[in-house]
């Protein structure tokens, strides 16, 4: 993510930056309790933006989530002017508070990851008053279960069969696209907000493919996608195509908002439009976009794809993350699969009537978009409808 703008006042940094998360990133320095904090905390947040380690996404969630490790020191009336105060038994003590705050394992791991992160960098770059020993011993996830949390991030097959039906009658053309595109890609809300026109384009195969530009990695991939998704987006664009002509913008999320002002999706507007959807369709599991993601990983997993072929459709830099998908079992899934057999063998041509005003990109890039043989030697094709098919990865995928 870039920003256009840098604006440093005292206790606050302003980024005025124009994509999914808004219009502006706000820092806050306020809250820490000194003023070597203070600047320590603004060196470490300058460093990164050169250094470009850490997104300015992740920097600012970062900035936030360290307020938990701060009303813990000051709920404990612990005595830290400095991080070289901190031991190893503090870390533990903090772990444990986490732990009884009531927040979701997610939230605690960033909460750590944000302390974690600071206080590694100080060492490495030889900060004064950082400890000069390790504090942290690569097992802190492990003691607040994250690695549990993966279980509840799976979504059920029922419960994906009410959110199918759910969106079928979903009035609110935006968030249905976007949520379709979601359910059928596992791509992150960070990305789609960013999809531009020009983004959805047909391979020289003629099979509909969405070029997906990462913000978290700096990188950019091509996927293949299901008719549902190329055809939703299709009548969004048509749909929104005067706001972006007014707003002088070609990104395909867009709406007239309060004011008759016309506004980019925000990531937090989404986040809660999701909310509202699964209230108003009475669905009690805890749902996130972030959840589809793990759903379509986990099943791509089960149902024979490998790691390295689903850590590229994803997105992910490392096979680290996408390797914890294996950690959990859809039984139903596996019998489906297995009834199924080979499913490279398993090709559907699109109708080529279907395809209006195809647009293509270089043949040598867009073969990447096709998947390797043994799992799927073609993007796959179909309806998109979840569970319809044996294979979930048939629906995400296509072939």
């Amino acid at each position: 993510m870039t920003y256009e703008k840098l604006i440093k006042k005292e206790d606050v940094w302003e980024f005025i930056v124009n994509n999914s998360l808004g219009n502006k990133l706000s820092f806050h320095f306020d809250f820490l309790p000194n003023q070597w904090f203070k600047e320590v905390f603004k060196q470490y947040v300058d460093d990164n933006l050169k250094l470009k380690r850490i997104t300015l996404a992740t920097l600012h969630r970062y900035n936030y989530s360290t307020k938990h490790f701060f009303s813990f020191i000051e709920e404990s009336e612990m005595r830290i002017n400095k991080f070289e105060d901190l031991t190893y038994k503090d870390i533990q003590l903090f772990i444990a508070h986490l732990k009884q705050t009531g927040l979701s394992r997610t939230t605690q791991s960033v909460a750590l990851s944000s302390l974690k992160s600071i206080v590694e960098h100080g060492m490495v770059f030889e900060y004064e008053g950082f400890p000069k020993r390790k504090i942290f011993d690569g097992r802190e996830y492990s003691r607040i279960g994250v690695e549990d949390t993966l279980h509840t991030k799976y979504i059920s097959d029922d419960v994906m069969d009410e959110i199918e039906e759910a969106l079928n009658l979903e009035p609110d053309q935006l968030f249905k696209t976007l949520l379709i595109v979601v359910i059928d890609t596992g791509a992150r809300i960070g990305e789609l907000l960013e999809l531009e026109t020009d983004d959805l384009l047909m391979d020289f195969t003629d099979k509909p493919v969405l070029e997906i530009k990462s913000t978290k990695n700096n990188s950019e991939r091509y996927i293949p996608v299901s008719r549902r998704v190329y055809w939703s987006l299709k009548r969004l664009i048509r749909y929104t195509e005067e706001l972006r002509e007014e707003k002088g913008t070609n990104k395909i999320f867009i709406y007239r908002g309060r004011l008759n002002k016309i506004r980019i999706l925000t990531q937090k507007i989404a986040r809660d439009n999701l909310s509202r959807f699964l209230r108003r369709n009475n669905i009690q599991e805890e749902v996130t976009f972030h959840s589809f993601r793990h759903t379509l990983g986990t099943d791509m997993l089960n149902n024979g794809m490998s790691i390295f072929e689903i850590q590229d459709y994803l997105g992910q830099l490392s096979s680290h993350s996408t390797a914890h998908y294996a950690k959990i079992k859809n039984p139903k899934v596996q019998r489906e699969y297995n009834s199924l057999g080979f499913i490279g063998k398993i090709t559907e041509k699109i109708d080529k009537g279907l395809i209006e005003e195809p647009e293509r990109r270089d043949e040598n890039i867009l073969k990447s978009a096709a998947l390797p043989d043994g799992a799927c030697s073609k993007p796959i094709d179909n309806q998109g409808i979840y569970a319809q098919n044996l294979m979930p990865v048939l629906f995400a995928l296509n072939l």
